[in-house]
């Protein structure tokens, strides 16, 4: 499908997973638990005998797995991220901000935090509204452009008070950058095989201890290697194969990859580094 169509998607799904949020916030109020036991609500069933929170519960369930699928579908189908703009307007809950799950990494899961970063989006746009409806409070006809503080109009407090916006829409879109950024490195982390070398700091997998990192890239600084990385290599643990067994003097150390083995070899004293047979080099 094409941009626009997987951006109606998006947002029809969200709009129903807010929706369903708003409808059991309102029933909690009213005090009925929609997401209680099904004793809760006896004497309510529905025409197939189902109790409603267990029905409510099975389509709470099903649009939160559809939505997340939808925030995936949007961006490999090239949607930006005004998908979700404005997602505040679609229903009561305010500024349109879900509720986090209480499922095991439903917390800093890379949908959650994409999502989030859509919502950081639609407050920068609220924003920059707000700024435009300052700055447009029309002043007096004719009046001087500099003028006593006791003459100043309404109109003149508003366009002042406004100073701080472009600021707060600035760091309102750096939450959303931020975000973003930690929704690909929870998936670079989830992508490094668990029979990697997974040491957390980084090396050059010829090298050993030469990378340096700026500005989310990494480097080796060796002269002729030319290895660069798109992503702070610092961020991940080593994805690289383990190929050596590396052992301190006291008898301490592990499966380490070529790179950290070559770094191993020049701090080690009394240890030893001896190259792992083909079974015992994928034990974690």
């Amino acid at each position: 499908m094409n941009a626009d169509q997987a951006r109606q998607i998006g947002r029809h799904v969200k709009a129903a997973l807010l929706h369903q949020v708003t409808a059991d916030r309102a029933t909690e109020t009213a005090g009925v638990d929609m997401l209680g036991n099904d004793g809760d609500w006896r004497g309510y069933v529905t025409e197939t005998g189902v109790g409603p929170a267990r029905a409510f519960r099975a389509a709470l369930d099903a649009v939160e797995e559809l939505d997340e699928w939808a925030i995936g579908n949007a961006g490999a189908c090239g949607a930006g991220s005004e998908t979700y703009a404005g997602t505040e307007r679609w229903c009561h809950t305010e500024f349109g901000v879900l509720p986090l799950g209480d499922g095991p990494g439903t917390r800093v899961s890379p949908e959650r935090m994409r999502s989030i970063a859509s919502v950081a989006d639609g407050l920068a746009h609220l924003i920059e509204f707000a700024r435009a409806d300052s700055r447009s409070v029309a002043a007096p006809d004719g009046a001087p452009a500099a003028r006593p503080v006791d003459t100043f109009t309404e109109g003149d407090l508003a366009r002042r008070a406004g100073f701080r916006l472009p600021d707060a829409a600035g760091q309102a879109r750096q939450i959303a950058r931020e975000m973003r950024q930690t929704a690909t490195s929870s998936e670079r982390i989830a992508a490094v095989p668990t029979d990697a070398c997974r040491i957390p700091w980084p090396v050059c997998p010829e090298h050993g201890n030469t990378i340096s990192s700026t500005g989310g890239r990494s480097w080796c600084r060796r002269p002729g290697c030319g290895r660069r990385w798109d992503y702070d290599r610092g961020d991940i643990p080593c994805p690289e194969p383990v190929r050596w067994r590396v052992t301190d003097q006291h008898g301490d150390g592990g499966p380490m990859c070529d790179g950290h083995a070559l770094d191993a070899r020049t701090a080690l004293i009394g240890g030893t580094v001896v190259p792992l047979d083909e079974d015992e080099g994928r034990q974690p």
